[in-house]
């Protein structure tokens, strides 16, 4: 497999969690969806809406330092992303 079919496997991945992430979020999971952010996030640290995920479920859980961090990350990686403003 080439360098780009397997970067492109690991974002398509990533993008499976945050995906199934934002699922168990709105049912209530936060746990588990703080847990596949975070597994989104160590295969592409450059998912922004992974990023801002982790930081709402922070934020809801009031690890308002945590969810100010990821927020921040959020914004490094997309200047443009308003929520998370």
């Amino acid at each position: 497999m080439a360098d780009n079919e397997a970067e492109e496997k690991l974002e398509e991945n990533a993008a499976t969690f945050v995906e199934e992430g934002e699922i168990l979020a709105n049912s209530g999971k936060l746990n588990d969806a703080l847990q596949l952010f975070n597994k989104a996030i160590s295969i592409d640290p450059s998912n922004c809406m992974a990023w801002f995920n982790r930081g709402v479920i922070l934020d809801s859980k009031g690890d308002v330092k945590g969810a100010r961090q990821s927020f921040e990350i959020t914004l490094d990686l997309d200047k443009g992303h308003g929520p998370a403003a």
